[in-house]
């Protein structure tokens, strides 16, 4: 009777114990530790099963040169697939300068060719073309790829956050710059600023993001990158009367495996050829 009676009182903390081991089974999403290398590992290898994804991507900027502001705002949906490489952005951008506001609808095309790309941009009903002729992969589904090695540099944060109504994991840290070089929204931050963005130029700096995570399935849900002091530094470096407030890159990832073909319109093609862009 007493062993009987031993048994029973365990079972409470033996009960305790199970759940306590359920709930961090949960908590991880796969049986294991929510850790940054966990996450960025485990993105990795799912995101290498992905063929394509639909975005939202939001650039916000707020620079002033001491006599007046300038607003810009670019949302953009995105749709890229992963073999062929290939990215479609279709939105809009809007500039609100000396108390003047500008809004222009914005489509861009991007496709592989040869070790490079080409770009067909319409703006203003107007097609233009530009072309990168080296092999840098500008087109990714997971753009938390080129931050994979720095997961030391990220901490969770404390509780999951919520992206289109689902649970993620909150990654919070810096990383390099030139971890940017080539994400969507550069070429636009470069002709607002004057400035150069290559990895040589950011090599050495470190640049706020936050990485959010889906739960369930491990993959990227949300990518912020914030640009406001790292382009202050680079336009006092350059000598610019300019104060940048508000500089940040947002991607969210909507949706997986719903795009089957990305093509370039033949008018694209040949309004950009005809017009010599």
């Amino acid at each position: 009777m007493e062993g009987r009676g031993m048994r029973k009182k365990r079972k409470p903390f033996a009960a305790a114990g199970m759940a306590a081991v359920v709930t961090a089974a949960l908590m991880s999403g796969c049986g294991k530790k929510a850790t940054p290398e966990n996450l960025f590992s485990d993105m990795a290898g799912n995101t290498g099963n992905i063929q394509s994804a639909s975005c939202s991507l939001n650039l916000t900027m707020e620079m002033s040169d001491g006599t007046a502001a300038l607003a810009f705002v670019m949302d953009m949906d995105l749709g890229i697939t992963a073999d062929p490489q290939a990215l479609h952005g279709k939105g809009r951008a809007a500039l609100n300068a000396y108390g003047m506001e500008e809004t222009h609808n914005v489509e861009t095309y991007q496709v592989k060719d040869g070790d490079g790309y080409v770009t067909y941009t319409l703006t203003d009903d107007v097609w233009s073309r530009s072309t990168q002729a080296d092999g840098t992969d500008r087109v990714s589904i997971d753009l938390a790829s080129d931050v994979e090695s720095q997961a030391e540099r990220f901490e969770m944060a404390g509780e999951l956050t919520e992206i289109n109504g689902k649970d993620c994991y909150e990654m919070i840290g810096a990383i390099e710059g030139d971890a940017v070089s080539g994400m969507p929204g550069e070429d636009i931050l470069e002709s607002l600023t004057g400035l150069d963005l290559d990895e040589e130029t950011l090599s050495d700096v470190e640049i706020p993001c936050i990485i959010d995570v889906y739960r369930d399935g491990i993959l990227p849900a949300r990518i912020y990158i914030d640009m406001s002091e790292i382009i202050n530094t680079m336009v006092q470096a350059a000598d610019q009367e300019i104060t940048v407030s508000v500089c940040g890159i947002e991607m969210i990832y909507e949706e997986y495996d719903c795009i089957e073909e990305i093509r370039v319109p033949e008018e694209a093609v040949t309004a950009a050829r005809d017009g010599g862009f």
